[in-house]
């Protein structure tokens, strides 16, 4: 049953079909969306792979490590277009501004309190990586880091994702409460813009999807070939992030039609996750896993009073802040259906926007924060 159970094939399907119904999971059921589809990936994956259902390494995770991650990367930042962004975020630009500052403030000042070790300068350029753009940057450092197979990494995983979910929760809540309300008044009265881009995908045809995927390779090839070319082969994920920027730029219109990229790139980070999970030695990661909690729980708790204090210093409204503070940490996926759901229509595309504005700059600033700190 083991040999079976390793042979490359089997494992390959088993991680297929974790990170499919991963994602379904995460979005189609309730419990599923409270815990999100991150976390029951992660947590499937570190469930078998402890019990010998799928190898904690072999040749399927180096293919993905090496192969579809950055192909996955490629694919989520080819809707970051940055034009588009500047035109029509207006005001919100500034508040995210203030939330990239209160993230740093945060990463610093917890990496200051939270003895990490040796791991410190990573895990810190990785959570402000998630926390200015998402997780798709917290991994992009990570690789930089060298560090996607340290075994804290899927606790760091999960303690950032737990860590965020409450973190929108208790951001949602503030204005109900009288004081926050009457010290950062609500603006009103703005027209909604264009309505907000749509990640939702319907049929992917097959032909179509050959197209996307062959262009995230292209992608990922030519970015690891920039990388080498100038002598510095350890960033190639940074290689990636910028060809696919460009191309997200100067080619468009020729983009835009290519909805389904964004849910084949996000079907890769969950290939990755699950593959992530599954070398993840319970005792190794449990041992680390609390300061890495107490970290990532101190980070939001900085960025969030950093963020009040200058937003008040700079007479933001308080739905600017949180909108560009949840476009921030949770990313564009609920930056826009919390601004409709609170009523905030007119900061329904601009925090989509500078979302992707954080996808598009998250990897340069953990990578540099990296650099200063190691």
């Amino acid at each position: 049953m083991t040999v079976l159970l390793n042979h490359p094939a089997i494992t390959l399907v088993i991680i297929a079909a974790t990170a499919w119904l991963s994602m379904w999971l995460g979005r189609a059921t309730w419990i599923g969306r409270q815990i999100s589809g991150v976390a029951i990936a992660i947590f499937a994956a570190v469930a078998m792979g402890n019990v010998g259902v799928l190898p904690p390494d072999g040749p399927v995770h180096d293919a993905i490590f090496a192969y579809v991650l950055p192909v996955g990367i490629a694919l989520l930042l080819l809707r970051a277009n940055l034009v588009e962004i500047f035109r029509e975020a207006g005001p919100l630009l500034l508040a995210f501004l203030v939330a990239i500052v209160a993230t740093l403030a945060g990463v610093v000042g917890a990496l200051l309190v939270v003895d990490l070790g040796s791991d410190g300068p990573a895990l810190a350029a990785m959570f402000a990586g998630s926390y200015i753009g998402g997780s798709l940057n917290f991994y992009a450092v990570a690789e930089v880091a060298n560090f996607t197979r340290a075994p804290v990494v899927p606790a760091a995983v999960a303690a950032d994702t737990l860590a965020t979910n409450v973190y929108i929760i208790i951001a949602m809540l503030l204005p109900g409460i009288g004081w926050f309300a009457r010290t950062w008044p609500s603006t009103g009265g703005q027209a909604a813009p264009a309505s907000a881009p749509t990640s939702t995908v319907g049929d992917v045809r097959l032909g179509r999807a050959l197209v996307i995927i062959a262009l995230g390779a292209l992608i990922a090839a030519g970015g690891d070939m920039a990388a080498r070319a100038v002598g510095l082969p350890q960033y190639s994920i940074v290689g990636v992030t910028l060809v696919a920027l460009v191309i997200a730029n100067l080619a468009a219109p020729m983009i835009a039609p290519l909805k389904e990229s964004e849910a084949i790139g996000l079907y890769a980070l969950f290939l990755f996750l699950v593959t992530l999970g599954s070398g993840a030695d319970v005792s190794a990661m449990m041992g680390k896993a609390a300061p890495v909690a107490v970290f990532a729980v101190l980070v939001l708790a900085i960025h969030l009073v950093v963020l009040l204090a200058l937003g008040k210093a700079l007479k933001l409204s308080l739905p600017e802040l949180l909108i560009a503070s949840n476009a921030a940490v949770g990313g564009s996926s609920s930056a826009g259906p919390i601004a409709a759901a609170r009523g905030w229509h007119h900061l329904v595309t601009p925090g989509i926007l500078v979302g992707a504005l954080g996808n598009a700059g998250a990897t340069f600033i953990g990578v540099t924060l990296y650099e200063v700190l190691a």
